[in-house]
């Protein structure tokens, strides 16, 4: 679900008027950009408003998004890795549960991470 957020800024940053993003299991939030203004509101199934609509600047939320994102895949990373190095090891059901879990659109969140100014170092 996390990743719903960077799919929904790339769609924005590929020029979507809209975009959707799915933050928690019955979100169905929908994300508008016009042009420094990033609009967000949460809905139900129902298209029904969950919450007041939220204005931020878009650029300063998106860098924001991408460095944590980029701090997230690297713990991802950390933790595969321990998987693997473990011993005695990790049982491989077990091992596929997490690498499932934690292979993330890397490919997406560093177009993302690019296209707002942050690198790999965090800026």
């Amino acid at each position: 679900m996390t990743w719903s957020w960077f799919f929904a800024l790339k769609a924005l940053l590929d020029g979507a008027a809209e975009a959707g993003a799915n933050p928690w299991e019955e979100s169905h939030m929908r994300l508008w950009r016009q042009g420094d203004v990033l609009s967000m509101e949460d809905r139900s199934a129902s298209e029904k408003p969950l919450s007041p609509r939220v204005e931020v600047a878009f650029l300063p939320f998106a860098q924001s998004l991408a460095r944590q994102g980029l701090a997230f895949l690297a713990w991802a990373e950390r933790v595969l890795a321990a998987l693997d190095a473990r011993e005695p090891p990790v049982p491989d059901a077990l091992k596929a549960e997490f690498s499932q879990a934690l292979k993330l659109p890397r490919d997406v969140l560093e177009d993302v991470a690019s296209r707002v100014g942050v690198t790999a170092t965090g800026r």
